[in-house]
């Protein structure tokens, strides 16, 4: 698999960035707060030349994030789910 560069992740994370502020208004505050976060060590990683982050740094923030999400949403998907978001 081909490595993405680092103008590429900067690029890929503007993207990410300008997507995650057209909800910035209506999404948790630690949601933006995450996102942000992991694109920051991301790009980090890739401007020192290292490759993706390492499982148990992926781990650390994805478990306690999908559990934060479900504590508040009480679900993933569904009518739920698309109720709380049509408020």
């Amino acid at each position: 698999m081909e490595r993405v560069s680092f103008e590429q992740l900067l690029c890929i994370t503007a993207c990410l960035l300008l997507a995650l502020l057209a909800h910035v208004n209506s999404l948790p505050v630690w949601v933006p707060l995450i996102v942000t976060l992991c694109g920051a060590i991301r790009l980090a990683l890739a401007w020192r030349g290292d490759g993706a982050p390492k499982r148990w740094v992926l781990l650390s923030i994805s478990v306690p994030t999908i559990v934060v999400m479900f504590l508040r949403f009480h679900t993933f998907n569904g009518p739920r789910a698309r109720r709380f978001w049509q408020r």
